[in-house]
């Protein structure tokens, strides 16, 4: 308006020539303002509606969402930290194809969940352990599930988000264990390169995913390079020592690897990542908002990405992508 008055004036033209007179000065400036305070305010709805959206994918391309993978829904966003109730929990399942290493599951399973607690002698330390299971032949035929844990944490963190009940009921046995010098597991003279497939003997297990936080990776990092056939998946959740090992040793590995990491570890999550991702098998994933123990910031999204990792890279579920 105030461009539009000074070319209407022009040069050497005088005041009565002006579109903007003493007369209507305040309309003009009070249509002037309400057009800026119009502006800003539909700015500012747009900037809400782009930050509000929610998110059109659950999960990467890589990792779809399978039918299989949907998790209880007595446990939605907010219900992590809900109890599950220990006895005839049922289940539906979808159905997996075996692939020579998983049991195919009925859509039609279901079997009670059962959780009991012990010690298990391994190399001279007496390990404390969490064995869940949710019973039935098919479970009993699929890899079982091997939670680690950082050095400021223990198996009891699994079961406080639920990790070990939603792990049973989605088809898959699994042990969560204190580290020796951790948790309920008193200090013991081990040798920490070979203490993991140690662990694995002690409990029979033939086939095993390792779920592997920070400080656990002095133990699973070197049984992962070891190239052990019954390791048939690792997630890497920003495990230390990766440092060890160089390009041309991570390109030799072939077992499967999930690496997940939060978007606020800046430190030892990106430097994980950064070396495991010449693992050749690997998918990845960046949970945003999520700090070093991602897992316990977005519970409902680390197990989405755990299960559909284990579904279509270890299982090869008849309902994931080829």
């Amino acid at each position: 308006i105030l461009l539009l008055n000074r070319v209407t004036m022009g040069k050497g033209a005088s005041p009565a020539a002006s579109l903007i007179t003493p007369r209507n000065r305040s309309w003009v400036l009070s249509l002037g303002m309400g057009i800026l305070v119009s502006c800003i305010v539909v700015f500012y709805l747009l900037g809400m509606a782009s930050i509000t959206a929610p998110r059109s994918e659950f999960l990467p391309e890589e990792l779809p969402l399978s039918r299989s993978n949907q998790l209880n829904p007595k446990h939605g966003p907010g219900q992590e930290n809900a109890a599950v109730e220990p006895v005839a929990e049922k289940e539906q399942v979808a159905e997996k194809e075996q692939d020579g290493l998983c049991a195919a599951v009925p859509a039609d399973f279901s079997c009670t969940i059962e959780s009991k607690e012990g010690t298990k002698e391994v190399e001279k330390a007496q390990v404390y352990f969490v064995h869940t299971t949710c019973s039935g032949s098919a479970n009993e035929k699929r890899p079982w599930v091997l939670f680690l844990h950082g050095a400021a944490f223990s198996s009891a963190d699994w079961s406080s988000i639920n990790t070990l009940q939603l792990t049973a009921q989605h088809g898959f046995n699994n042990i969560a264990v204190d580290l020796p010098g951790f948790g309920k597991t008193p200090s013991a003279r081990h040798d920490e390169k070979t203490f993991l497939n140690a662990l694995i003997a002690a409990f029979a297990l033939e086939k095993v995913v390792v779920v592997s936080p920070s400080m656990s990776g002095r133990f699973s990092v070197p049984y992962l390079m070891s190239g052990s056939p019954k390791l048939v998946g690792f997630v890497a959740v920003a495990p230390g020592y990766t440092e060890n090992y160089k390009k041309p040793e991570y390109e030799a590995v072939q077992t499967p690897t999930l690496i997940i990491i939060g978007e606020k570890d800046t430190g030892l999550g990106f430097q994980s990542k950064e070396n495991l991702q010449h693992l050749p098998n690997h998918t990845s994933h960046v949970m945003p908002g999520a700090g070093h123990p991602c897992y316990r910031d977005n519970p409902q999204e680390f197990h989405a990405h755990l299960f559909a990792f284990i579904d279509c890279r270890v299982c090869h579920a008849k309902s994931c992508p080829a």
